[in-house]
């Protein structure tokens, strides 16, 4: 929604650190309060669990997965949860020139409200990144 809001936000995350691979936990909760009177206000939490592992001195893999629930709090109040997994490999090509290759799953259920309804998504996307 547009509109003037307040906004709260929880974060925190925790790491375990190997020499070639690390794995990371992280939640979050955050709240919008909207000011125009609008009934609009939202809440969102979710957690991530990702691990980055180091193929060769230029080259990494990653994977994370994660779960978020929206709940938007107008009358009724809807809920709509998504899933998602994304794993993907990154090089540095030199040392101004850098490109990725990753693909990412989602799916998203609903409450059975028709703007927010359920599915599901793929997405495969490659980057190349050249510092001047």
């Amino acid at each position: 929604s547009d509109g003037t809001y307040i906004q709260g936000l929880l974060t925190g995350s925790i790491s375990y650190t190997l020499p070639k691979s690390a794995l990371t936990l992280s939640i979050f909760g955050e709240e919008r309060t909207f000011q125009d009177g609008s009934e609009a206000d939202d809440e969102s939490s979710g957690t991530t669990l990702g691990w980055n592992w180091r193929l060769g001195p230029r080259t990494n893999f990653n994977a994370s997965t994660g779960w978020t629930r929206y709940r938007f709090l107008s009358t009724p109040t809807e809920e709509v949860d998504r899933w998602f997994l994304r794993t993907g490999v990154s090089r540095e090509l030199s040392p101004e020139l850098s490109g990725s290759l990753n693909y990412s799953y989602q799916k998203r259920s609903s409450d059975g409200v028709g703007s927010r309804g359920g599915g599901t998504g793929n997405t495969v996307s490659a980057h190349l990144t050249k510092t001047f």
